[in-house]
């Protein structure tokens, strides 16, 4: 095996040689060692060999003998934690959300942009610390929050323990009354940032602009009334955890600034020109059908896939006692 830059390996799985081709070129440019396989037997047969060694997976959906999908549930059986990019020609939405319900990392349509390429792998290894230095993690014990026996209440905590630990964004469907903030709080509870911040905002309780300075915080003479410097909870939560309670009702302007933040991990305050980089975990909790609400242009469909990492709560379906 080469040695990459950077210490990273990617493994390849893709049956086109043209895009294999181009991918391992692509990848090499940027500093990465690459390993390829032509289906999905290929594969699990060389994490199975050298599971360690590798960094992330980009992985086609269309593959002969065994397909991209039925490769990541055997990848998400061998190795919950390692980074699965899916490819694809057939850029759907059932195929998107297929893939991340699937526990793929994230995805790209063909043809695949150099520049689009980079910043998945980059967000993918930055979701997945080396594994030299990835700590062992022994489960952590429920809070006696969530209790019951049936199989929902199962299969419940089975989602705690396996979401719990993510550094991704997590989005909590379900309707009112269904227990969403306890289980973004239990979720908290399960993370490494279980000792930092949990802060909370409703934002259907609050116009549009008091979200946004709740959120970023302002400068001193940002506005009438801001006669001093105000944090947000962007960065009082630093190294924590926030809920954004009711995000199918934000404004869709507030929902590009989040959107922003999601990706680099930065903002400005308002009136601000300094830049403030922060390290926090974003779960977000509605009532609202945002599949419906994008089709009616009043939710990003670009931020509902950033979140996409998913779980939803269907309070038909969920027994809290």
């Amino acid at each position: 095996m080469q040695i990459a830059k950077n210490g990273r390996t990617i493994l390849v799985a893709e049956d086109e040689l043209e895009v294999r081709g181009y991918l391992e070129m692509a990848l090499k440019c940027i500093g990465y060692s690459v390993e390829l396989a032509q289906d999905g037997d290929e594969v699990l047969s060389y994490l199975q060999a050298s599971q360690s060694d590798v960094s992330a997976v980009l992985l086609d959906i269309m593959m002969p003998n065994r397909d991209g999908m039925e490769t990541l549930r055997e990848i998400r059986r061998m190795n919950p934690a390692l980074p699965v990019i899916i490819v694809s020609g057939a850029s759907s939405t059932l195929n998107v959300v297929a893939a991340m319900k699937g526990g793929a990392t994230d995805f790209l349509c063909k043809p695949v942009a150099h520049e689009d390429l980079r910043k998945a792998i980059s967000r993918a290894l930055e979701m997945s610390p080396p594994e030299h230095v990835r700590p062992t993690r022994a489960p952590v014990p429920l809070t006696k929050t969530f209790v019951g026996v049936n199989a929902r209440m199962k299969e419940i905590h089975s989602l705690l323990a396996q979401i719990g630990w993510s550094e991704a964004p997590v989005l909590i469907q379900g309707e009112t009354g269904s227990g969403k903030e306890v289980f973004a709080r239990e979720l908290h509870a399960q993370s490494g940032r279980a000792g930092k911040a949990f802060l909370k905002l409703n934002c259907a309780a609050l116009p549009s602009e008091l979200v946004e300075s709740e959120l970023f915080g302002y400068e001193r003479g940002a506005f009438t009334g801001a006669f001093q410097k105000k944090a947000g909870m962007f960065e009082l939560a630093n190294g924590g955890t926030i809920l954004l309670d009711e995000i199918g009702d934000m404004d869709v302007r507030l929902q590009a600034k989040l959107l922003q933040v999601l990706q680099d991990h930065e903002f400005q305050r308002i009136g601000g020109k300094e830049t403030i980089k922060v390290d926090v975990r974003v779960m977000a909790a509605t009532h609202r059908d945002l599949e419906k609400a994008i089709a009616d242009r009043s939710f990003r469909e670009d931020l509902y896939y950033r979140d996409r990492k998913s779980t939803r709560l269907n309070s038909s379906h969920i027994t809290i006692s």
